[in-house]
């Protein structure tokens, strides 16, 4: 399998990208390999790796570039291209009530970005209820690696929980929309 992958060497996305790169050929595009998403000739490329590929991670966060990428594969891909899977990166903090969120002070720029990939992605993942198609998953995880300070009781996902669940999405015969993955 192909797979293209934002953000690979981000914590998580480099965890990924080292699981995944064992089985499968593995393309990254990130700051540290030279790759601006914010450079449209850059997006371009990324687009064009992502409609070849069989699937495409959405990991990183760049302002709203998770949301424009799902917009430019939904309106490029057709079903003659590769792609099958496309794995989107969210966040648990969408659902989560809004006082309970003011107390562990969650950025308000950030969220309303995450609630537009959340958006953004029901659109994309509600087109057509049968056929070919791309099968477009958002895992939203809640409180990923060790936590500090007032938090440090919390419970916490872990490299391997994202890995089973990654695994899980490309290897399933199911049309998945969203995962929400927390520990309790």
């Amino acid at each position: 399998m192909k797979i293209t992958i934002t953000g690979h060497t981000s914590n998580i996305g480099q965890v990924l990208f080292e699981h995944l790169k064992k089985n499968h050929t593995c393309i990254g595009f990130s700051k540290s390999n030279g790759f601006n998403l914010n450079d449209p000739s850059h997006m371009q490329q990324l687009i064009q790796s992502a409609l070849h590929s069989d699937c495409l991670l959405n990991l990183a966060h760049i302002g709203d570039l998770q949301s424009e990428i799902l917009k430019h594969i939904i309106d490029k891909w057709k079903t003659s291209y590769s792609l099958k899977n496309v794995i989107t990166f969210g966040t648990l903090a969408t659902k989560i009530s809004p006082e309970l969120l003011h107390t562990i002070g969650i950025d308000s720029v950030y969220l309303k970005q995450k609630q537009h990939l959340d958006a953004v992605h029901d659109q994309c993942s509600m087109q057509k209820p049968f056929g070919k198609q791309i099968k477009y998953t958002m895992l939203r995880i809640a409180n990923y690696g060790p936590k500090t300070g007032a938090r440090a009781n919390e419970p916490s996902c872990v490299a391997e929980d994202i890995t089973k669940t990654i695994d899980y999405i490309l290897y399933s015969d199911l049309y998945i929309s969203n995962i929400d993955l927390r520990r309790i």
